[in-house]
């Protein structure tokens, strides 16, 4: 097991390294500089188009539902998880490089999210599927899109199911026992797993708008309550910004796979740009407006990284500035401070939730991946009882294996995503 554990740390020091990030970088910017050239990246276009969107239906997924399942994968775990770990290995300029970044990213974004559904297929249910593996089997490069399909299955039992189970266990373990943890969550997931995708689009539809909503009206009252610090506040991160640790911190905290290193105190996510999960929930959409759903996309970037975890940064540094402990229970001491008992019931019941969709959403993406790979239905069967298997074992324990794996997987996924909308580049900018 130890030497196991040593050939995957190695293994993902060589897929996370210095060279996976310029490449990321790369092509983010140069995406994002093409698409703002041609007017595709602007404020007003992105609302005006993606907004007519939301609310639309028909057969298969509705442009809500698949925005709410990209942003159940990442909100929460990654934007208050992934933020408070940034900056307390980053410092407060982490935040500053997270918001360069998500610029970046946002070109990732629309381009992934464009060409899935340009290469999906129509299923024989007349639903939709998409993702990487089309677009590398349209260019003659199925092995490669098959190893996509297999590294994002892997990857939904580690980032989809470990990771949010053991923040759920340190959430709720002060109030309930790990046994009626297991019991409680093997029921939901068992339902979710049993009803299928539709039930798991239905779900998030509601439970990511409602629970976002709640949390980040309860941020802006936590940031009003120190309005008269935030000046001090962005002056921290602008000053912060160029120390080397702060790029380092924010950087990796978008850029690392939304993975868990070594334990949710060295936690840092992203919103997976360029990852190739999201467009696996875009490509579902039932409409046919491939570049109105490339700014969902977007969109999705701008909630998850510019909103969400920049009001998760703000009562960060605004309610708890000296950093102490873990993630959970800096943001625990940070909603008591300004609800009290009741801020600390909302906050750990919120990231429960918002833990619990981002499974949901793995799960979604997994479906998918399986579908490409294994027409029949008894795949997915087994799948739900490996699943339910390791959400056991993630109550119990915690595995630093685990996480090495699901993390390296979720760049083994990026890299022939990449490679993807590189092929493809010149017809995802002539959309």
């Amino acid at each position: 097991m130890e030497k196991l554990a040593y050939l995957s740390a190695q293994i993902n020091q060589i897929v996370w390294g210095e060279g996976v990030i310029l490449l990321l970088l790369g092509i983010g910017l140069y995406f994002f500089i093409r698409l703002y050239r041609c007017k595709v990246l602007r404020l007003k276009v992105i609302v005006k188009e993606s907004g007519k969107l939301l609310f639309q239906k028909g057969n298969g997924l509705s442009a809500l539902a698949s925005l709410s399942t990209a942003l159940g994968a990442t909100l929460g775990v990654g934007s208050v998880v992934g933020v408070a770990s940034a900056i307390m290995s980053g410092g407060a300029g982490a935040l500053f490089w997270m918001w360069v970044c998500a610029l970046i990213g946002m070109g990732l974004k629309y381009a992934e999210t464009v060409a899935a559904m340009k290469h999906r297929r129509r299923q024989k249910d007349g639903t939709f599927l998409g993702g990487a593996f089309y677009i590398l089997e349209d260019h003659r490069l199925t092995f490669f899109g098959v190893l996509f399909a297999l590294f994002c299955i892997i990857a939904s039992f580690g980032i989809g199911n470990v990771v949010p189970v053991t923040t759920i266990v340190e959430a709720m373990v002060p109030y309930v026992s790990k046994e009626s943890m297991m019991i409680v969550l093997l029921l939901l997931l068992g339902i979710c797993l049993f009803f299928g995708a539709a039930f798991i689009l239905k779900l998030n539809a509601w439970l990511v708008p409602l629970f976002s909503i709640v949390y980040g009206l309860a941020c802006v009252y936590l940031i009003l309550l120190h309005r008269e610090q935030i000046p001090q506040v962005f002056w921290l991160i602008l000053q912060d910004a160029f120390q080397p640790q702060a790029q380092v911190g924010g950087i990796f905290a978008f850029f690392s796979a939304k993975a868990l290193h070594y334990g949710i105190s060295r936690g840092v996510f992203s919103h997976e740009a360029g990852m190739g999960s999201a467009p696996l929930a875009h490509a579902g959409a039932a409409h046919t407006q491939i570049r109105a759903q490339g700014y969902l996309g977007v969109l999705e970037v701008f909630m998850d990284t510019m909103v969400f975890a920049t009001l998760s940064a703000f009562v960060c540094l605004l309610c708890v500035p000296d950093h102490q402990g873990s993630a959970i229970t800096l943001f625990t001491a940070a909603f008591e401070s300004g609800f009290g008992m009741i801020g600390v019931l909302l906050f750990r019941f919120a990231l429960v939730c918002f833990a619990f969709s981002s499974m949901l959403g793995w799960i979604y993406y997994a479906f998918a991946a399986l579908r490409y790979l294994f027409p029949y239905t008894q795949s997915r069967m087994v799948y739900a009882i490996l699943f339910l298997c390791v959400s056991v074992a993630g109550v119990f324990l915690q595995s630093d294996l685990l996480w090495e794996i699901a993390d390296t997987c979720n760049a083994l996924m990026m890299l022939p995503n990449l490679f993807a909308i590189w092929l493809c580049r010149k017809e995802i900018i002539a959309v």
